[in-house]
């Protein structure tokens, strides 16, 4: 019997190829309304359940609910900025951070149960720290 092996494609074409779904409409099946702003996010329950346990936990629950409706789940209390940094972690395993953000990110990221994103962000924090007594020496 031959043996098996997992072959790996390039992640960074993985994550560039899975950010074509971040934030679309097309084959979409969740509307996200977050923010005072009120801005509008779409999702792919697949993807989002798959890399969040509080996603998949929501959506769960509406189903046992028998509700099958589209109405969009509002996030009011989130900055927008930060869940779509969560988003953008979670289709892509990647994030864009700037400092203005960075303490709401960790926030949705312990809010949502991510702890890679809480590492990633943590790993930034420590770069970026360092870059700055680098550059004060």
């Amino acid at each position: 019997m031959a043996s098996e092996r997992a072959i790996f494609g390039d992640p960074k074409v993985f994550a560039v190829e899975m950010s074509r779904l971040l934030n679309s409409q097309e084959f979409g099946d969740i509307k996200f309304i977050v923010g005072e702003e009120k801005r509008v996010f779409f999702g792919h329950k697949c993807v989002l359940a798959t890399r969040c346990e509080v996603f998949r936990a929501m959506f769960v629950a509406q189903a046992a609910k028998g509700d099958i409706s589209l109405d969009p789940y509002i996030l009011s209390d989130i900055r927008p900025m930060a869940f779509q940094a969560l988003l953008e972690f979670v289709y892509t395993n990647r994030c864009t951070l700037n400092l203005d953000m960075v303490v709401d990110v960790m926030a949705v990221a312990i809010e949502y149960g991510l702890p890679d994103l809480r590492r990633v962000f943590l790993v930034s924090l420590s770069f970026q720290q360092d870059c700055s007594i680098s550059v004060l020496v």
